[in-house]
């Protein structure tokens, strides 16, 4: 099964050039969604509220992503802890899901993920796991268009984006590069052509 890393800042189309992969057979696995998962494990809400407080807590003792976030992202070194409690078991749940898809029968599996933030970094262990990087790009301001357009403030968008790399960085790590400035049937072509390449079509 050939493993490709997909990467792309808010508004690029990422999840949507997800969903185009699944529709051409890969197997998709969702980062952001593994890592969400966690926060309900009782072990690391247990390190997370010892590391950052019971503030993170919300009024059901569940724990606040927003509240979490403004913490763990406060500084360099609340982001470390935070990555110490969670990369280990987020590492863990996708080699399960990678050998699921193995298991499978699975061609192709397509690793979606926002949180990359280029070699060297927390994530980089995803390097052993791969065959290489898809990078979705596209303009500024079509992101922040789409962004908007999905209920999100575009002040907050702006300033997500400038805490994300920038696509520059993600077209310099990438192995392969889908533009997103065009149609809907452009970018399902893109995907289309490199499913087909990626599974020897």
């Amino acid at each position: 099964m050939k493993r490709y890393l997909l990467i792309g800042g808010i508004g690029s189309g990422k999840s949507t050039v997800s969903n185009l992969f699944l529709e051409q057979g890969a197997y998709c696995i969702d980062m952001d969604t593994i890592g969400h998962r966690q926060l309900f494990d009782p072990n690391v809400k247990r390190e997370l509220v010892e590391t950052f407080g019971p503030e993170i807590l919300d009024d059901a003792r569940h724990i606040d992503r927003a509240r979490l976030a403004g913490l763990a992202f406060a500084s360099n070194e609340a982001t470390a802890a935070l990555n110490a409690i969670t990369h280990p078991r987020i590492m863990s749940m996708l080699k399960q899901r990678l050998d699921r898809g193995e298991n499978a029968g699975s061609e192709l599996c397509i690793i979606e993920s926002s949180a990359y933030a280029g070699p060297g970094t927390a994530l980089d262990g995803l390097a052993e796991e791969i065959d290489g990087i898809i990078a979705v790009v596209a303009s500024e301001e079509l992101r922040v268009a789409r962004a908007v357009k999905r209920g999100m403030d575009e002040a907050d968008v702006r300033a997500r984006m400038a805490r994300q790399a920038t696509d520059e960085e993600r077209r310099s790590w990438a192995d392969y590069v889908i533009e997103n400035n065009g149609s809907l049937a452009d970018l399902e072509q893109q995907v289309t052509n490199l499913a087909n390449d990626f599974m020897g079509a």
